[in-house]
C-alpha cells in the first residue's frame, strides 16, 4: 500500500508542475521565485533560512533566487537594530505592486485549466485536495 501512495504522490507532483507549474510567460519568472515571492508576501519579512525550511530546499537555492528578486527590485533585505547580523526579507514597494498582479495571473491561470471540469468534479476535486491538504500537513 504504501508504494503505490508513493507512487501516485509521484505522479500527482509531475502532473501538478505539468499542469499548473510551468513558467508562465505572462510571469516572466520561475515557479520557485513566485513561491518564494508569496511566502515573503505572506510572512511581511522573513529570513532565507526559513523561506529555506518552509520549501525544503536549500539555503544557497533560496539565496540564489533572493539575490535575482533582489536585484529586480522586488524584494530587499534588512536588518534589525537588536541584530545587525541578521538578514530579513521583505517585500519592496515595486513588490508590493507586483503581488496583486502576479497572484492574480497565476490564479487566473489554474482557473482557466480548471474551467474545462463539470461542478461535480470540482465538488470531488475540492473535497480530494482538503482531505489530501490536511493528511500532507501531518507529514
Amino acid at each position: 500500500m504504501i508504494n503505490n501512495t508513493v507512487s501516485q504522490l509521484v505522479d500527482l507532483l509531475f502532473i501538478f508542475k505539468k499542469n499548473f507549474l510551468k513558467q508562465h510567460p505572462d510571469f516572466g519568472i520561475p515557479i520557485l521565485s513566485l513561491l518564494i515571492f508569496r511566502i515573503i508576501s505572506e510572512e511581511k519579512e522573513i529570513r532565507i533560512s526559513d523561506i529555506a525550511l518552509k520549501l525544503n530546499v536549500s539555503v544557497s537555492t533560496v539565496t540564489e533566487y533572493v539575490e535575482k528578486l533582489e536585484s529586480d527590485c522586488i524584494v530587499q533585505k534588512i536588518t534589525k537594530d537588536n541584530d545587525r547580523r541578521e538578514k530579513f526579507i521583505n517585500l519592496t514597494v515595486k513588490g508590493k505592486e507586483m503581488q496583486d498582479k502576479y497572484m492574480k495571473k497565476f490564479k487566473d491561470s489554474i482557473l482557466n485549466k480548471l474551467s474545462v471540469l463539470t461542478e461535480d468534479e470540482l465538488k470531488v476535486l475540492s473535497h480530494n485536495l482538503q482531505s489530501i491538504i490536511s493528511i500532507l500537513n501531518k507529514l
